[in-house]
Protein backbone atom coordinates (compact mmCIF):
# COMPACT_ATOMS: atom_id res chain seq x y z
CA UNK A 1 0.00 0.00 0.00
CA UNK A 2 1.05 3.51 -0.86
CA UNK A 3 2.72 5.38 2.55
CA UNK A 4 -0.12 7.70 4.29
CA UNK A 5 2.10 10.51 5.26
CA UNK A 6 0.41 12.26 8.49
CA UNK A 7 -0.14 15.62 9.25
CA UNK A 8 3.96 15.88 10.76
CA UNK A 9 5.45 14.86 7.74
CA UNK A 10 3.51 17.19 5.30
CA UNK A 11 4.71 19.93 7.30
CA UNK A 12 8.48 18.79 7.48
CA UNK A 13 7.82 18.29 3.78
CA UNK A 14 6.93 21.75 2.77
CA UNK A 15 10.04 23.04 4.94
CA UNK A 16 12.30 20.98 2.46
CA UNK A 17 10.74 22.02 -0.12
CA UNK A 18 10.87 25.82 0.10
CA UNK A 19 14.24 25.20 1.20
CA UNK A 20 15.67 23.26 -1.61
CA UNK A 21 15.63 22.20 -5.47
CA UNK A 22 14.47 18.30 -5.48
CA UNK A 23 17.40 16.57 -8.21
CA UNK A 24 17.81 13.12 -9.14
CA UNK A 25 20.43 11.57 -7.42
CA UNK A 26 22.80 9.03 -8.34
CA UNK A 27 23.26 5.70 -6.77
CA UNK A 28 24.29 2.42 -7.61
CA UNK A 29 21.71 1.10 -10.60
CA UNK A 30 20.58 -1.94 -10.97
CA UNK A 31 21.43 -2.80 -15.22
CA UNK A 32 19.65 -4.98 -17.97
CA UNK A 33 20.30 -4.56 -22.03
CA UNK A 34 17.95 -5.35 -24.67
CA UNK A 35 20.31 -7.47 -26.54
CA UNK A 36 20.56 -11.34 -26.73
CA UNK A 37 17.19 -11.96 -25.66
CA UNK A 38 15.34 -15.53 -26.03
CA UNK A 39 12.52 -15.44 -27.93
CA UNK A 40 9.56 -17.07 -25.44
CA UNK A 41 5.52 -18.04 -25.75
CA UNK A 42 2.83 -16.54 -23.82
CA UNK A 43 2.55 -20.10 -21.96
CA UNK A 44 6.36 -19.73 -20.94
CA UNK A 45 5.22 -16.92 -18.66
CA UNK A 46 1.62 -18.01 -17.74
CA UNK A 47 -0.18 -20.71 -16.44
CA UNK A 48 -3.55 -19.41 -16.41
CA UNK A 49 -5.53 -17.14 -17.06
CA UNK A 50 -9.33 -15.59 -16.14
CA UNK A 51 -11.88 -13.84 -17.62
CA UNK A 52 -13.81 -10.99 -16.53
CA UNK A 53 -16.54 -9.14 -18.14
CA UNK A 54 -16.74 -5.78 -17.88
CA UNK A 55 -20.09 -4.56 -18.52
CA UNK A 56 -20.77 -0.88 -19.32
CA UNK A 57 -24.52 -0.16 -18.11
CA UNK A 58 -25.00 3.39 -20.00
CA UNK A 59 -25.76 1.93 -23.52
CA UNK A 60 -22.11 3.22 -24.33
CA UNK A 61 -19.78 1.18 -25.41
CA UNK A 62 -15.80 2.01 -25.89
CA UNK A 63 -14.07 1.49 -29.22
CA UNK A 64 -10.74 1.75 -27.70
CA UNK A 65 -9.10 1.72 -24.33
CA UNK A 66 -6.27 3.79 -23.48
CA UNK A 67 -5.37 2.97 -19.50
CA UNK A 68 -6.59 0.97 -17.35
CA UNK A 69 -5.61 0.64 -13.16
CA UNK A 70 -6.50 -0.91 -10.20
CA UNK A 71 -6.74 0.66 -6.49
CA UNK A 72 -8.00 -0.08 -3.38
CA UNK A 73 -9.96 -2.98 -4.22
CA UNK A 74 -11.58 -1.09 -7.74
CA UNK A 75 -10.68 -1.73 -11.47
CA UNK A 76 -10.55 1.66 -13.26
CA UNK A 77 -10.86 1.94 -16.94
CA UNK A 78 -9.84 5.05 -19.07
CA UNK A 79 -11.52 4.81 -22.32
CA UNK A 80 -10.64 6.74 -25.97
CA UNK A 81 -13.33 9.11 -25.50
CA UNK A 82 -12.08 10.36 -21.84
CA UNK A 83 -14.40 8.15 -20.10
CA UNK A 84 -13.90 6.65 -16.51
CA UNK A 85 -15.62 3.40 -16.01
CA UNK A 86 -15.20 1.96 -11.90
CA UNK A 87 -15.81 -1.91 -11.28
CA UNK A 88 -15.55 -4.56 -8.36
CA UNK A 89 -12.50 -7.10 -9.30
CA UNK A 90 -14.83 -9.45 -10.58
CA UNK A 91 -16.02 -6.57 -12.97
CA UNK A 92 -19.60 -5.40 -11.64
CA UNK A 93 -19.71 -2.05 -12.56
CA UNK A 94 -19.86 0.63 -9.91
CA UNK A 95 -20.79 3.62 -11.90
CA UNK A 96 -18.89 5.65 -14.49
CA UNK A 97 -18.09 9.80 -15.43
CA UNK A 98 -20.53 9.39 -18.45
CA UNK A 99 -23.47 11.91 -16.13
CA UNK A 100 -20.36 14.35 -15.23
CA UNK A 101 -19.84 15.30 -18.69
CA UNK A 102 -20.56 18.58 -19.43
CA UNK A 103 -19.75 22.74 -18.19
CA UNK A 104 -22.24 22.79 -15.64
CA UNK A 105 -21.77 23.21 -11.52
CA UNK A 106 -19.63 19.89 -10.44
CA UNK A 107 -19.35 18.81 -14.26
CA UNK A 108 -16.00 18.36 -16.55
CA UNK A 109 -15.42 18.89 -20.32
CA UNK A 110 -13.51 16.30 -20.83
CA UNK A 111 -10.92 14.35 -19.09
CA UNK A 112 -6.51 15.35 -19.15
CA UNK A 113 -5.65 12.72 -16.45
CA UNK A 114 -7.75 10.60 -13.62
CA UNK A 115 -6.60 8.78 -10.27
CA UNK A 116 -7.87 7.27 -7.68
CA UNK A 117 -6.51 8.98 -4.36
CA UNK A 118 -6.46 5.92 -1.48
CA UNK A 119 -5.50 8.30 1.28
CA UNK A 120 -8.85 10.34 0.66
CA UNK A 121 -11.08 7.62 -1.02
CA UNK A 122 -11.70 10.21 -3.78
CA UNK A 123 -11.67 10.21 -7.59
CA UNK A 124 -9.57 12.57 -9.05
CA UNK A 125 -9.76 14.30 -12.77
CA UNK A 126 -7.77 17.27 -14.23
CA UNK A 127 -9.24 19.74 -16.65
CA UNK A 128 -6.64 22.23 -18.47
CA UNK A 129 -7.38 24.42 -15.05
CA UNK A 130 -9.30 22.14 -12.42
CA UNK A 131 -8.42 19.33 -10.32
CA UNK A 132 -11.67 18.13 -9.49
CA UNK A 133 -12.74 15.47 -7.30
CA UNK A 134 -15.59 12.88 -6.78
CA UNK A 135 -17.07 10.00 -4.79
CA UNK A 136 -16.69 6.60 -6.29
CA UNK A 137 -20.40 7.22 -7.82
CA UNK A 138 -19.01 10.19 -9.32
CA UNK A 139 -20.98 12.06 -7.22
CA UNK A 140 -18.91 15.90 -7.11
CA UNK A 141 -17.26 16.84 -4.04
CA UNK A 142 -15.32 19.67 -4.30
CA UNK A 143 -12.49 21.70 -7.35
CA UNK A 144 -9.36 23.00 -6.53
CA UNK A 145 -7.45 25.39 -9.41
CA UNK A 146 -4.25 24.32 -10.98
CA UNK A 147 -1.65 26.69 -11.29
CA UNK A 148 -2.58 25.90 -15.32
CA UNK A 149 -1.50 28.58 -17.98
CA UNK A 150 -3.55 27.78 -20.90
CA UNK A 151 -4.24 29.94 -24.56
CA UNK A 152 -1.36 32.33 -22.75
CA UNK A 153 0.18 34.15 -25.60
CA UNK A 154 3.28 35.42 -23.59
CA UNK A 155 4.78 31.96 -22.71
CA UNK A 156 4.22 28.39 -23.77
CA UNK A 157 1.30 26.75 -21.89
CA UNK A 158 1.23 24.44 -18.84
CA UNK A 159 -0.83 21.85 -18.99
CA UNK A 160 -1.17 18.23 -16.60
CA UNK A 161 -1.20 14.71 -17.85
CA UNK A 162 -1.15 12.79 -14.87
CA UNK A 163 -1.10 12.50 -10.99
CA UNK A 164 0.20 10.62 -8.25
CA UNK A 165 -1.00 10.96 -4.43
CA UNK A 166 0.85 10.99 -2.02
CA UNK A 167 -1.57 12.13 0.55
CA UNK A 168 -5.12 13.27 0.47
CA UNK A 169 -3.98 17.21 -0.50
CA UNK A 170 -0.15 16.78 -1.89
CA UNK A 171 -0.13 15.62 -5.25
CA UNK A 172 2.70 14.56 -7.86
CA UNK A 173 1.50 15.70 -11.53
CA UNK A 174 3.13 15.43 -14.90
CA UNK A 175 2.93 17.89 -17.58
CA UNK A 176 1.56 17.14 -20.95
CA UNK A 177 4.38 16.92 -23.48
CA UNK A 178 3.82 20.34 -25.28
CA UNK A 179 4.22 22.25 -21.88
CA UNK A 180 6.88 24.14 -20.67
CA UNK A 181 9.51 21.75 -19.41
CA UNK A 182 7.78 18.46 -19.34
CA UNK A 183 10.74 16.74 -18.15
CA UNK A 184 9.68 17.28 -14.48
CA UNK A 185 7.05 16.48 -11.66
CA UNK A 186 5.34 18.93 -10.11
CA UNK A 187 4.15 18.68 -6.37
CA UNK A 188 1.28 20.75 -6.03
CA UNK A 189 -1.02 21.50 -2.78
CA UNK A 190 -4.39 20.82 -3.39
CA UNK A 191 -4.96 22.66 -0.01
CA UNK A 192 -3.56 25.43 -0.93
CA UNK A 193 -3.96 25.29 -4.72
CA UNK A 194 -0.52 26.00 -5.12
CA UNK A 195 2.65 24.15 -6.93
CA UNK A 196 5.23 23.84 -3.98
CA UNK A 197 8.32 22.20 -6.09
CA UNK A 198 9.52 20.10 -8.40
CA UNK A 199 11.53 17.08 -9.33
CA UNK A 200 13.29 17.59 -12.88
CA UNK A 201 14.94 14.75 -14.82
CA UNK A 202 16.03 16.39 -17.55
CA UNK A 203 19.55 15.25 -17.64
CA UNK A 204 18.30 11.54 -18.44
CA UNK A 205 15.55 12.32 -20.57
CA UNK A 206 16.10 11.40 -24.79
CA UNK A 207 13.05 12.62 -25.97
CA UNK A 208 8.85 13.43 -25.05
CA UNK A 209 7.67 11.02 -27.17
CA UNK A 210 5.37 8.81 -25.10
CA UNK A 211 2.90 6.19 -24.56
CA UNK A 212 3.47 4.80 -21.05
CA UNK A 213 0.35 4.71 -18.96
CA UNK A 214 1.03 4.21 -14.98
CA UNK A 215 4.24 5.37 -14.55
CA UNK A 216 4.17 4.57 -10.60
CA UNK A 217 4.49 1.37 -9.07
CA UNK A 218 3.77 0.39 -5.54
CA UNK A 219 5.80 -2.98 -4.24
CA UNK A 220 4.96 -5.22 -1.21
CA UNK A 221 7.47 -3.32 1.18
CA UNK A 222 6.26 -0.30 0.42
CA UNK A 223 8.94 1.01 -2.40
CA UNK A 224 7.48 3.10 -5.17
CA UNK A 225 8.91 3.10 -8.44
CA UNK A 226 8.52 5.94 -11.40
CA UNK A 227 9.02 5.76 -14.39
CA UNK A 228 8.07 8.53 -15.91
CA UNK A 229 6.49 10.05 -19.10
CA UNK A 230 9.48 10.32 -22.01
CA UNK A 231 11.51 8.46 -23.85
CA UNK A 232 14.47 7.92 -21.13
CA UNK A 233 16.58 4.59 -20.05
CA UNK A 234 16.02 4.79 -16.18
CA UNK A 235 13.66 3.91 -13.47
CA UNK A 236 13.40 5.64 -10.17
CA UNK A 237 12.98 4.54 -6.54
CA UNK A 238 10.46 7.59 -5.37
CA UNK A 239 11.39 9.08 -1.60
CA UNK A 240 7.46 10.60 -0.76
CA UNK A 241 8.97 12.04 2.66
CA UNK A 242 11.96 13.87 0.84
CA UNK A 243 10.04 14.15 -2.44
CA UNK A 244 13.55 13.41 -4.36
CA UNK A 245 14.05 10.05 -7.15
CA UNK A 246 16.85 8.05 -7.00
CA UNK A 247 18.17 6.48 -10.66
CA UNK A 248 17.02 2.45 -9.95
CA UNK A 249 17.04 0.63 -12.90
CA UNK A 250 18.32 1.27 -16.59
CA UNK A 251 17.63 -0.57 -18.97
CA UNK A 252 20.52 -0.39 -22.25
CA UNK A 253 19.27 -0.16 -25.56
CA UNK A 254 22.23 -2.45 -26.93
CA UNK A 255 23.01 -2.69 -30.25
CA UNK A 256 19.71 -3.11 -31.75
CA UNK A 257 17.71 -0.60 -30.18
CA UNK A 258 17.49 3.24 -31.08
CA UNK A 259 20.14 5.20 -29.49
CA UNK A 260 20.80 8.34 -27.38
CA UNK A 261 23.52 9.47 -30.08
CA UNK A 262 21.32 9.03 -32.74
CA UNK A 263 18.50 11.31 -30.94
CA UNK A 264 20.71 14.24 -31.44
CA UNK A 265 21.11 14.12 -34.75
CA UNK A 266 17.56 14.56 -35.59
CA UNK A 267 16.57 17.69 -36.37
CA UNK A 268 13.19 19.90 -35.76
CA UNK A 269 11.21 20.70 -32.09
CA UNK A 270 10.34 18.15 -29.74
CA UNK A 271 7.15 17.50 -31.78
CA UNK A 272 8.64 16.73 -34.91
CA UNK A 273 11.30 14.49 -33.07
CA UNK A 274 8.67 12.70 -31.54
CA UNK A 275 6.54 12.10 -34.62
CA UNK A 276 9.83 11.01 -36.29
CA UNK A 277 10.35 8.62 -33.63
CA UNK A 278 6.61 6.86 -33.89
CA UNK A 279 7.77 5.72 -37.67
CA UNK A 280 11.27 4.46 -36.98
CA UNK A 281 12.30 0.73 -37.97
CA UNK A 282 14.25 0.15 -34.59
CA UNK A 283 12.91 -0.87 -31.37
CA UNK A 284 12.47 1.88 -28.77
CA UNK A 285 11.36 0.84 -25.26
CA UNK A 286 8.05 2.95 -24.57
CA UNK A 287 6.41 1.10 -21.82
CA UNK A 288 8.13 -0.36 -18.46
CA UNK A 289 6.30 -1.39 -15.59
CA UNK A 290 8.22 -3.27 -11.93
CA UNK A 291 7.50 -5.61 -9.92
CA UNK A 292 9.47 -7.18 -7.31
CA UNK A 293 10.63 -10.06 -9.50
CA UNK A 294 9.83 -8.82 -13.06
CA UNK A 295 10.55 -5.75 -15.41
CA UNK A 296 8.34 -5.82 -18.43
CA UNK A 297 9.28 -3.64 -21.04
CA UNK A 298 7.73 -2.98 -24.17
CA UNK A 299 9.17 -2.26 -27.26
CA UNK A 300 7.56 -0.48 -30.49
CA UNK A 301 8.93 -0.99 -34.13
CA UNK A 302 7.70 1.68 -36.27
CA UNK A 303 3.77 2.62 -35.66
CA UNK A 304 1.56 -0.92 -36.33
CA UNK A 305 1.10 -3.30 -33.85
CA UNK A 306 3.04 -5.78 -35.79
CA UNK A 307 6.00 -4.55 -34.72
CA UNK A 308 5.50 -4.58 -30.80
CA UNK A 309 7.05 -6.76 -28.36
CA UNK A 310 7.74 -6.99 -24.80
CA UNK A 311 11.04 -8.18 -22.73
CA UNK A 312 10.54 -9.50 -19.53
CA UNK A 313 13.42 -9.59 -17.25
CA UNK A 314 14.18 -11.71 -14.31
CA UNK A 315 15.28 -9.18 -12.00
CA UNK A 316 17.00 -12.04 -9.46
CA UNK A 317 18.86 -13.44 -12.61
CA UNK A 318 20.42 -13.10 -16.10
CA UNK A 319 16.93 -14.48 -17.51
CA UNK A 320 15.29 -12.76 -20.43
CA UNK A 321 13.10 -13.34 -22.98
CA UNK A 322 10.95 -11.17 -25.76
CA UNK A 323 7.32 -11.93 -26.51
CA UNK A 324 6.61 -10.88 -30.18
CA UNK A 325 2.76 -9.33 -29.61
CA UNK A 326 1.87 -10.47 -33.38
CA UNK A 327 3.39 -12.96 -35.84
CA UNK A 328 2.06 -15.01 -38.68
CA UNK A 329 -1.75 -12.54 -38.96
CA UNK A 330 -2.02 -13.61 -35.35
CA UNK A 331 -2.30 -11.64 -31.62
CA UNK A 332 0.47 -14.18 -29.94
CA UNK A 333 1.07 -11.81 -26.37
CA UNK A 334 -1.19 -9.02 -25.23
CA UNK A 335 -0.41 -5.57 -24.52
CA UNK A 336 0.08 -5.72 -20.33
CA UNK A 337 -2.04 -2.68 -18.96
CA UNK A 338 -1.28 -3.58 -15.05
CA UNK A 339 0.66 -5.76 -12.96
CA UNK A 340 -0.60 -6.36 -9.22
CA UNK A 341 0.80 -9.23 -7.40
CA UNK A 342 1.24 -12.27 -8.87
CA UNK A 343 -1.13 -11.31 -11.78
CA UNK A 344 -0.49 -9.67 -15.04
CA UNK A 345 -4.13 -7.77 -16.62
CA UNK A 346 -5.05 -7.34 -20.29
CA UNK A 347 -8.19 -5.95 -22.09
CA UNK A 348 -9.03 -7.36 -25.33
CA UNK A 349 -12.33 -7.53 -27.30
CA UNK A 350 -14.27 -10.82 -27.37
CA UNK A 351 -13.92 -11.15 -31.33
CA UNK A 352 -10.22 -10.66 -30.32
CA UNK A 353 -9.99 -12.99 -27.84
CA UNK A 354 -11.85 -15.99 -29.75
CA UNK A 355 -9.99 -14.74 -32.61
CA UNK A 356 -6.43 -15.35 -31.14
CA UNK A 357 -5.85 -18.75 -29.60
CA UNK A 358 -2.61 -17.82 -27.71
CA UNK A 359 -4.23 -14.72 -25.95
CA UNK A 360 -6.03 -17.95 -23.80
CA UNK A 361 -3.18 -19.16 -23.90
CA UNK A 362 -4.28 -22.07 -26.51
CA UNK A 363 -6.39 -23.74 -24.13
CA UNK A 364 -9.91 -23.34 -24.99
CA UNK A 365 -11.10 -24.53 -21.66
CA UNK A 366 -10.07 -21.44 -20.97
CA UNK A 367 -12.82 -19.23 -22.65
CA UNK A 368 -15.46 -22.06 -22.06
CA UNK A 369 -17.70 -19.18 -20.80
CA UNK A 370 -17.38 -16.80 -23.23
CA UNK A 371 -20.74 -17.57 -25.28
CA UNK A 372 -22.22 -15.60 -21.90
CA UNK A 373 -20.35 -12.76 -22.44
CA UNK A 374 -22.35 -9.59 -24.21
CA UNK A 375 -20.66 -8.84 -27.62
CA UNK A 376 -19.99 -4.84 -26.88
CA UNK A 377 -18.22 -5.48 -23.68
CA UNK A 378 -15.00 -6.09 -23.17
CA UNK A 379 -13.08 -8.91 -21.42
CA UNK A 380 -10.18 -8.29 -18.59
CA UNK A 381 -7.44 -10.71 -18.84
CA UNK A 382 -6.41 -11.50 -15.93
CA UNK A 383 -3.14 -14.06 -16.05
CA UNK A 384 -1.53 -15.71 -13.50
CA UNK A 385 2.70 -16.33 -13.34
CA UNK A 386 3.94 -19.77 -13.88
Amino acid sequence: MRRIINVCTIISLLVVISCNDNKISDLSTEKHSLDDCKDGTIEDLFSDVELIELRFDDKYYPKAISRMFIESGMVFIHDNRNNIYIYTEDGTPISSSLKMRGEGPGEHPFVMGFSWNPHSQLGEIITPNLLMFYDKNFNFVKSTRLESRVGKDSQKGMMYRTIYDLSSDLHLMAPTSASERPWRLIVYDSSKEKNIGEISYEEDIWSSINIQSNHFFVLPDSTIYCHPQGLLPYTYILDPENLTMDKAIEIESGSRCITLDYIKKLSGDEIQIANHLLDYEKPIPVNTIVTSDKLFVMLKRGNTIRGFSTVVFDRNSSEKKEYSHYKNGKFMFPKIDFVKDNYVYAIVSKDALQENPALYLNNPANISNIDSFDEENWILLKYKYN
